[in-house]
Order: C-alpha cells, then sequence, then structure tokens
C-alpha cells in the first residue's frame, strides 16, 4: 500500500516491477576502495493503482554512483 484510501476511497497500491542493481568494490593497497554502484538497470517503469485503475506510470530512471574509500 503507497497510500490509505480516504472518504471510501480504495487505497493506492504501488504495483510489481522488475529491478535490477549491481554493486561491485573493489580494494586495492592497504586502505583505499572503489565502489560501483548502478541501480534499475532494466529501467522499468513504476505504476500505481487504485480500484484496479491505473493512476500513475513513472519511470524512476537508472542511477549510477562511483565513490573512493580511505579508512585507517
Amino acid at each position: 500500500i503507497s497510500r490509505a484510501g480516504t472518504q471510501g476511497q480504495p487505497d493506492i497500491f504501488e504495483e510489481p516491477f522488475e529491478q535490477f542493481d549491481f554493486v561491485a568494490r573493489y580494494r586495492f593497497l592497504d586502505h583505499w576502495s572503489v565502489k560501483l554502484e548502478l541501480e534499475n538497470l532494466l529501467d522499468s517503469e513504476v505504476e500505481f493503482t487504485q480500484g484496479g485503475k491505473t493512476t500513475r506510470i513513472f519511470k524512476p530512471g537508472m542511477k549510477i554512483g562511483l565513490s573512493i574509500e580511505f579508512r585507517l
């Protein structure tokens, strides 16, 4: 349930969708690491329904993250 229905209206549901994420981390030297994060590689649509009818559809897009970390 995404939102509870009000004033006698049915609840709003976020329908299941396909999502594929990927995370890779590489440690090097003694204290360093680099991490690559790829999110929603399938770029699927997200659909919300209320009472069996579609109320909203959108594509959240893909996300890419790259980070470098130093630990003592």
